[in-house]
């Protein structure tokens, strides 16, 4: 196939009554889900007004998201899926430099988006619900054919732009093809041997470039079927849905497979579980983590790599080979990646550099911003940012972010050896190090750490700690010991944040 809506169009008739997707006591079949966005993709066409239409999906998790989604691509036209989280000043900037013409959204955002009207006065609204003066999302696709539709889409067309978090500066749209976006859902579901009797629990972000990809186009694709949860609260709603969905492909975020592995289950939960294999992403998994899970799951936690601009899966480890904790697998089949220094020069095996990427999955560039995008792809290769390490049997590990590296007396220290160290305390349930400056060394290391519920330890234990794990230079000369951690929407601890929170103490205090 060589674009999304031609995955609907063929699984419509290979997979015709099987039910594709699920949330609540609503069931949707292949076949049907087929038709409604087609319907939806009608009811479309007749709002476009421009060449080039961009589509926002301002939606929480829902049957709907995935409907709005597939009907914006099979028009030919992108989506431009947005961040819930986001306040409006962080949209609005989305909402122009995207050039979205239409949105589709929900009441719970009204105030939101009509505050933005104003700054958008041309933008077409479609509400799941009744509002007066807005289109009514049921008004779309009423009296509609559900035909499919015979646009031409090519491999390269630009299927979705999604925004980058932004470490530095404004976020970043990464424009991704039908072609990206199928060869990685494709690839994936051939590392985790994806097959039609799978069921995928997807209650992550449908925002999110993990999500998307991993839950909902590679199910998909294989013929699985895909259950919703819209929401996660209490957490016993995903138990509950693991048991009695038969779960069998659970993907989640390593601070769920934290409090999995050390959370108080009934005796029954285990042995009535059907799930083959967990997969996390969307942040690093501590091996500590994935030692606790495995041991009382007793079924394989496989962690990849990726970043929105391959996808976003490069790495993963595979269910069938050997898997090695800490490690973010091997490439993809068709995904190539190498470990180069500050000149661009291959590294030896065990030596960092920075990981690059080259593939059918790395992305067309950003939107809008060509200098980012010969920065960021040159000479075909994606330049990840990240510092890895290879070992002598082709594992990847992720060392750090290239700029979270702290630099103590000029010797490079990876914030994620303490982390991973702080972690191995049986009483650390989180933890992050950033640098702060110092006077003689230039920088020094300070942890942020996370106890588990009724865990109590003091700061001079967790110092002893790393100094029977970690060299001198190393060791975080600062502690502080916080109730949570600064995260975005997909449980990734935002450094940034604690950057900032720390410069402003020093501040303070000069």
């Amino acid at each position: 196939m060589n674009n999304l809506a031609e995955l609907l169009y063929q699984n419509a008739g290979r997979f015709r009554k099987r039910i594709a997707l699920k949330s609540g006591e609503r069931r949707l079949t292949f076949q049907r889900l087929n038709q409604r966005t087609n319907q939806l993709a009608r009811g479309l066409l007749g709002l476009f007004e421009e060449p080039e239409n961009r589509v926002g999906i301002l939606l929480n998790n829902s049957i709907e998201f995935i409907l709005a989604y597939f009907a914006v691509v099979k028009t030919g036209a992108t989506v431009v899926p947005l961040n819930n989280f986001l306040k409006a000043t962080e949209l609005e900037y989305i909402f122009q430099d995207s050039g979205l013409q239409i949105l589709f959204t929900e009441l719970v955002f009204k105030e939101i988006i009509g505050s933005l009207k104003v700054k958008f006065p041309k933008l077409k609204v479609i509400y799941l619900e009744p509002v007066k003066g807005e289109l009514y999302w049921s008004d779309l696709y009423r009296g509609e054919s559900d035909a499919d539709l015979d646009c031409v889409i090519e491999q390269s067309d630009i299927a979705s732009i999604l925004y980058t978090s932004g470490t530095t500066g404004r976020p970043k749209g990464a424009m991704l093809s039908h072609g990206n976006l199928l060869a990685n859902a494709l690839s994936g579901s051939e590392t985790i041997e994806v097959s039609k009797s799978d069921r995928f629990l997807l209650f992550l972000p449908m925002f999110h470039s993990f999500t998307f990809t991993v839950t909902v186009i590679l199910p998909l694709l294989r013929g699985s079927r895909i259950v919703i949860l819209t929401s996660v609260r209490p957490f016993k709603k995903v138990i509950k849905a693991l048991i009695f969905d038969r779960i069998t492909v659970f993907v989640a975020i390593p601070s769920v497979y934290a409090a999995l592995g050390n959370a108080e289950l009934p005796w029954y939960v285990l042995p009535l579980l059907c799930v083959r294999c967990y997969v996390s992403g969307g942040a690093a998994l501590p091996v500590a983590v994935w030692e606790q899970f495995e041991k009382r799951f007793k079924a394989p936690l496989l962690e990849g790599y990726g970043l929105t601009e391959a996808s976003p899966v490069v790495t993963f480890n595979s269910i069938a080979r050997q898997r090695k904790g800490g490690s973010i697998g091997k490439p993809l089949p068709g995904v190539q990646v190498k470990i180069v220094d500050d000149n661009g020069a291959a590294v030896s095996v065990g030596t960092p550099g920075e990981l690059l990427v080259k593939g059918p999955n790395v992305m067309r560039g950003y939107l809008n911003q060509r200098e980012a995008t010969a920065q960021a792809i040159r000479d075909g290769w994606l330049y990840t940012g990240d510092i890895a390490t290879v070992d002598e049997d082709g594992f990847y590990y992720i060392v750090d972010r290239k700029k979270d590296l702290i630099i103590v007396r000029g010797i490079n220290v990876y914030p994620r050896e303490i982390e991973e160290t702080l972690h191995r305390h049986p009483a650390v349930r989180e933890a992050a190090v950033i640098g702060i400056p110092d006077e003689l060394r230039g920088e020094i290391p300070k942890a942020f750490v996370v106890l588990f519920e009724n865990e109590q330890v003091s700061r001079l234990e967790l110092k002893k700690f790393c100094q029977e794990h970690l060299a001198d230079y190393k060791i975080p000369h600062f502690y502080e010991i916080r109730a949570s951690l600064p995260k975005n929407p997909t449980g990734k601890i935002l450094k940034r944040q604690l950057v900032s929170e720390e410069k402003a103490r020093l501040a303070s205090h000069q």
